[in-house]
């Protein structure tokens, strides 16, 4: 696959990126297959970053005459193409070609920017079978995509999810801390035996300590979605140790969280 330096300053400058694609070209392959693979192909490019018009779409939008005539534009054509960009507002155009012969198959698929007329990339490959040639378009397709916008980004909503569960976290040290509130309340203006007043205190610390760990497990929670949909997607998960208590029973309660 060969990738200029154009390719990474049309990504920087535009979002998404717009893609026309010809008709593909089929050399011995029964068009309705070939036309199955072209969908397929086109289908696994795209991307909410990436759009892609297929000769389908470009045929509704110009007419099937000047579509012939747009979509036979060449890398020497630089008014052609600069004519199909003005038409279609696309800044790439994609073309594949594929001829079956008695010993197998040979690919062949470019982009080129509209704007300059000069190959942004290029792939050929030779198979032997048909299954090998699909799995090459497949590879090819998600290959040119990654190239051209990178990997697909998170859902933004997904990102949120950590939030949601901090939420979750500060509901339950809410009801925490209030039921411990209430055992520490019943302590006073009482007459309990000994042993009662020990139990009693005890599970009123136990739910304390419970509730503050959910509080700060919570605002981690809250904290990493903040930072997620920030920055977006970190090169690696970085764990956390939000909190550590011991608590009166001589146990230890801990909070250990990461940003996604």
């Amino acid at each position: 696959m060969v990738i200029s330096s154009a390719l990474l300053l049309l990504v920087l400058s535009q979002n998404p990126l717009t893609m026309a694609a010809r008709p593909f070209s089929f050399t011995g392959i029964d068009a309705a297959l070939g036309a199955a693979w072209e969908d397929r192909f086109l289908t696994r490019i795209a991307s909410p970053e990436l759009k892609v018009t297929s000769s389908r779409d470009i045929e509704q939008v110009l007419g099937l005459e000047r579509q012939r005539q747009l979509l036979g534009c060449d890398a020497a054509s630089s008014s052609c193409l600069a004519e199909l960009a003005g038409a279609l507002g696309v800044e790439l155009l994609l073309s594949a070609s594929i001829v079956k012969s008695e010993s197998g198959y040979l690919a062949t698929v470019r982009v080129l920017g509209t704007r300059t007329g000069r190959p942004l990339a290029t792939n050929s490959e030779r198979v032997g079978t048909e299954a090998a040639l699909l799995d090459w378009l497949d590879a090819t397709a998600l290959a040119l995509r990654r190239q051209l916008v990178g990997e697909l980004p998170t859902p933004p909503v997904v990102r949120w999810i950590p939030a949601f569960a901090g939420g979750a976290m500060w509901v339950g040290s809410t009801i925490c801390l209030a039921v411990s509130g209430q055992r520490f309340q019943s302590l006073t203006g009482s007459v309990l035996p000994l042993g009662d007043i020990a139990g009693i205190r005890q599970e009123g610390e136990l739910l304390a300590g419970l509730g503050i760990g959910l509080a700060v497990g919570g605002a981690v929670a809250v904290l990493s979605s903040v930072v997620w949909a920030a920055l977006g997607r970190p090169a690696a998960p970085q764990a956390v140790e939000a909190v550590g208590l011991l608590t009166p029973a001589g146990g230890f309660l801990g909070v250990r969280g990461s940003f996604p």
